[in-house]
């Protein structure tokens, strides 16, 4: 009887699973693919990216030069945002796309 109620158990958990994996991925809202967080440079390990979607805010941290800049992002369309700054001798005013949680930007350096 034992061992009949660890399978049941173990069905049941496996249905939760299932339920779970149709759940995230039968819905047209992509949860991961939100334009928010931290990010880091993938060729600078000294530079980082924080967005903050709530106030349309990101700042940029330069742990190298020991700068940081604030700047706004507007939304274009569903994965394109338009970035900018007061800062115009270190970053650029930019489109970005945005997509798998990734960007590219450009930083003069």
């Amino acid at each position: 009887m034992n061992n009949v109620k660890k399978y049941i158990v173990l069905l049941f958990m496996i249905l939760i699973a299932v339920i779970f994996y149709i759940i995230m991925y039968s819905t047209d809202i992509n949860i991961s693919n939100r334009f928010m967080g931290t990010y880091h440079c993938d060729t600078y390990n000294r530079i980082s990216i924080v967005v903050d979607a709530d106030n349309n805010a990101f700042y940029i941290f330069d742990y190298y030069n020991n700068m940081h800049i604030k700047g706004i992002f507007e939304k274009q369309s569903n994965d394109s945002y338009f970035l900018s700054s007061h800062t115009k001798d270190y970053f650029q005013n930019q489109f970005i796309t945005y997509k798998k949680s990734s960007f590219d930007i450009i930083i003069k350096l």
